[in-house]
């Protein structure tokens, strides 16, 4: 609590911006429903959206007919968050529609094509909580005590929702679209623009 009073001093705020009357409120972020492929496999990246955005995510659907989520937090925190699970999901659903199974039965590519998408949102995952380590590790870091007044602050506004769980289920996978989707997975750019003259904030690790 020192450490975290010395940083706060620091950069000019109180315990009070944080916990009491003027801190900011803390809101929700509708996203909206996404159906097909890449609406489905979101379910699967976003976790990892909101571990790295210090953000809390609810949603609904499922893998077969699509999803939607909404993002808790602040606001800075909840507009990124927002940010890269529309520019994720138009990513899986662009690179999805390219991917080509081969010439097999009707129900083997859309199965296929499902595996893609699923692996190549398991892969963005991945990638996104390497990210969220390295922050924690070390640009967080030097702030971990105020971070972790305000995550106790977010749990216990989420956990007041009483939203229900997640729970997986298993799906029939193929193995050419998995591998083909964890590929499409490393390409995806997790660089967000930040003006219209084309420069980026690079919010990656690397």
């Amino acid at each position: 609590m020192d450490k975290a009073m010395q940083i706060m001093t620091k950069f000019g705020f109180t315990m009070d911006d944080v916990m009491g009357d003027n801190a900011e409120v803390i809101g929700q972020s509708e996203g909206a429903w996404m159906s097909g492929r890449h609406g489905g496999a979101m379910i699967y990246v976003q976790g990892a959206i909101a571990a790295f955005t210090s953000t809390r995510v609810s949603f609904r659907g499922n893998v077969s007919t699509g999803s939607s989520a909404t993002y808790h937090g602040y606001s800075a925190e909840r507009e990124l968050a927002t940010w890269l699970h529309n520019h994720i999901a138009n990513s899986i659903k662009v690179e999805s529609a390219k991917y080509d199974p081969g010439p097999y039965p009707a129900s083997v590519r859309s199965r296929d094509r499902k595996s893609f998408a699923i692996y190549m949102a398991k892969r963005i995952s991945q990638r996104l909580r390497a990210m969220t380590k390295d922050l924690d590790d070390g640009a967080r870091a030097t702030g971990n005590e105020v971070m972790i007044v305000k995550n106790r602050k977010l749990d216990e506004h989420f956990a007041g929702l009483d939203l229900s769980t997640y729970r997986e289920r298993k799906n029939k996978l193929y193995r050419d679209g998995a591998q083909a989707g964890m590929a499409a997975g490393d390409g995806v750019s997790l660089h967000r623009p930040v003006s219209e003259a084309g420069r980026t904030l690079q919010i990656t690790s690397q």
